[in-house]
């Protein structure tokens, strides 16, 4: 355990270095464990659940969060009763603010009670309990929005409500679920980010309100200092919410407050290395076999699924190689540079 802290430590570091609209923890960088099993596709989902951890968390630095995430899939894992082929949850938020993948987007949670629950909401895991740390931080708040607005870019509907809405659970605690009912945790308009052009008079709290962007985010995408200082004339990359670090924004927008909140893109955004080292069932595989398929790369014997197989692997490398990659950078397993370059409709 020792060794993946420090592993886990140096990867917090180098994100907290450079990001676009929220901190967001890959799963092979909290050392997640392969899921024993498929994910289920989620389709159309009303939206989240907010979870707690149950009854005691202890505030930590934020060096120990991934190995924390570690324990709970640890925990699931070994859960003979329930028997989770996973971590439960979707996503969940430490009190710093970054969000860690869970089963992840296009995946049904175990979390939420039963298959129905389920197949209705994702579940984001806070990071809090009922004794101990009960009080969600600022950062931690500003995370589980963010947390929402990934999911609401892949698709997840409006609805924000507590594990107790649809289970006989005092989860997610009282403190939290204030929130889900006064509207506090709602993202609200997403825009796809861009540049803006410091005015005279503008403060940088002004753009974060016009943009909808938590200042922080601003802050650490213009290497700002943490007075957030800035002067008239300044060029400003302003992020996308909800769109993790080494992403592109879904529509490449222009920053200019005039879009129309729903996040729409023409193609799929990169879901990260590890959705796919999972082994996944989603339209996001059947899609991109398709695309492969028309770029002469398909080596399937019956056209592409929705589950990813050996055949995917075989055709992502031709990609690869048909790209000018050879050695191991074309094993078959996607990167941000060929996916984009891939152009996967948005599903």
């Amino acid at each position: 355990m020792a060794a993946k802290l420090l592993t886990y430590t140096s990867v917090a570091l180098t994100l907290a270095s450079s990001v676009s609209g929220m901190y967001f923890v890959e799963r092979d960088e909290w050392n997640a464990h392969p899921p024993r099993g498929s994910y289920t596709t989620i389709t159309n989902p009303k939206g989240v659940k907010v979870h707690y951890v149950g009854p005691e968390y202890s505030s930590r630095d934020h060096s120990e969060c991934g190995a924390y995430m570690l324990s709970i899939q640890e925990m699931h894992l070994a859960n003979e009763v329930e028997n989770y082929m996973d971590i439960a949850y979707s996503l969940g938020v430490c009190e710093h603010g970054y969000v860690f993948d869970g089963r992840g987007k296009g995946h049904k949670s175990g979390a939420n009670g039963d298959a129905t629950l389920n197949a209705n909401h994702y579940a984001v895991l806070a990071f809090l309990g009922k004794a101990g740390l009960t009080e969600p931080t600022d950062d931690q708040i500003i995370g589980i929005q963010d947390s929402i607005a990934y999911l609401r870019r892949a698709g997840a509907g409006d609805e924000i409500k507590g594990h107790r809405d649809g289970y006989s659970t005092e989860c997610p605690g009282e403190a939290l679920y204030a929130l889900v009912g006064d509207g506090s945790l709602d993202p609200g308009e997403l825009y796809d980010g861009g540049e803006h052009t410091v005015e005279d008079g503008e403060t940088l709290d002004d753009i974060a309100t016009e943009y909808n962007v938590p200042k922080r985010y601003i802050i650490t995408a213009n290497d700002l200092p943490e007075s957030g200082n800035i002067t008239a004339g300044d060029v400003l990359e302003i992020p996308a919410r909800g769109v993790p670090l080494g992403s592109t924004p879904p529509g490449g927008g222009d920053g200019d407050g005039d879009g129309d909140g729903d996040g729409g893109s023409d193609y799929e955004p990169f879901p990260g290395a590890s959705f796919f080292k999972s082994e996944p069932s989603s339209p996001i595989i059947e899609a991109m076999g398709e695309r492969l398929v028309e770029e002469g790369c398909g080596k399937y014997t019956s056209g592409p699924s929705e589950q990813w197989s050996e055949a995917d692997l075989e055709s992502y490398r031709c990609w690869q190689v048909k790209l000018g990659y050879s050695g191991a950078d074309a094993d078959g397993w996607p990167g941000q540079t060929s996916w984009d370059e891939l152009k996967v409709p948005a599903s």
